[in-house]
C-alpha cells in the first residue's frame, strides 16, 4: 500500500512543491540573519540562488523518470540528500556590491524585499500543495463510497 502512494504522489506536482518549500524555507533563514547582522561589522550578506535551484529543479523533474520516479536535485547550491532532503550550500554576496567602511555589505530595503518576495513564493506553494492534498482526499472519499 505504501509504494503505491509513494507511486501516486510521485507523479503529482506534490514532490516539486515540497522542495520549493524546503528550499524557501532555507533561503527565508538566511535572509533573516542577514536582516539580524544589518549592524554586525564585516559581517557579509549570504543567499541561496533562486536560478540554480531552479535550473536543478528542471533537469531533477525531466530525469524525474530515470530515478525511479524521485526527484533528484544536483545544483551548485542546492542538492537532494539519499533521503530526498534538500541540503543547501549558501554564497556569501559578491565583492561588486557596495561596501560599507566597517567591511559589511548590507542593504536593508534589499534584504526585506528579498524576504518578502521569498515569503510570497512559499506561501503560493504551500496553496497549491493544500490543493493538490485536498484533491487526493476528495478522489479518496469518492474511491470509498
Amino acid at each position: 500500500m505504501a509504494s503505491f502512494i509513494d507511486n501516486l504522489v510521485g507523479k503529482t506536482s506534490i514532490p516539486v512543491l515540497e522542495q520549493l518549500m524546503q528550499f524557501t524555507a532555507a533561503r527565508h533563514e538566511l535572509l533573516v540573519n542577514n536582516i539580524a547582522n544589518i549592524d554586525t561589522p564585516n559581517y557579509r550578506v549570504a543567499d541561496l540562488s533562486v536560478a540554480d535551484f531552479q535550473q536543478a529543479m528542471r533537469k531533477a523533474v525531466a530525469n524525474r523518470a530515470s530515478n525511479g520516479g524521485r526527484l533528484v536535485l544536483q545544483g551548485e547550491q542546492v542538492r537532494t540528500d539519499d533521503a530526498g532532503r534538500l541540503r543547501t550550500t549558501p554564497a556569501s554576496s559578491g565583492s561588486s556590491e557596495v561596501t560599507f567602511h566597517d567591511g559589511a555589505n548590507r542593504q536593508i530595503e534589499k534584504e526585506m524585499a528579498t524576504l518578502a518576495e521569498n515569503a510570497l513564493a512559499y506561501n503560493i506553494a504551500a496553496e497549491m500543495l493544500k490543493g493538490q492534498f485536498n484533491s487526493l482526499k476528495a478522489a479518496i472519499r469518492q474511491r470509498n463510497t
